[in-house]
């Protein structure tokens, strides 16, 4: 994590690990756990259950094969274009949290950050801190 702590003064509110947070609890889906998603391996009940009680925030399509099981989905972008999902990134946390009966958010690890552009690192880092930096191997809570 590359933030100040929550009990530093900062000379902006940016700077915070949790500054785009929404209020549902968020997570990032592990590179491993989103392969999954797209290997359409079979889901046990649990998992269904964790997902119907989710919001999915997409990234060009990595876990779209699970969006009928959740509470909801969107794709930032489909063609995995960094202007336009970042464009897009702040309306799409706040409509995810506004989703009733939401208990999670969550969406995919980004990228590999040695081939990304800046706009990708962009919104990895927005993504990042609505997750706190949180990420999941597994979706059982």
């Amino acid at each position: 994590k590359k933030a100040t702590n929550e009990t530093v003064a900062n000379v902006a509110p940016g700077q915070t690990i949790r500054h785009y947070s929404p209020d549902v609890p968020s997570f990032i889906l592990s590179s491993g756990l989103c392969k999954s998603a797209s290997s359409s391996s079979p889901l046990s009940d649990s998992d269904k259950q964790f997902l119907s009680k989710s919001v999915l925030i997409d990234f060009g399509g990595k876990i779209e094969a699970w969006k009928d099981f959740a509470l909801a989905y969107r794709d930032l972008s489909q063609t995995a274009d960094s202007a336009e999902a970042t464009k897009g990134v702040f309306e799409t946390l706040r409509w995810a949290e506004k989703i009733q009966e939401a208990d999670y958010i969550l969406f995919p690890e980004i990228c590999d950050e040695s081939s990304a552009d800046a706009l990708t690192l962009a919104l990895k880092d927005r993504l990042t801190r609505a997750a706190s930096g949180t990420v999941i191997d597994c979706l059982e809570r």
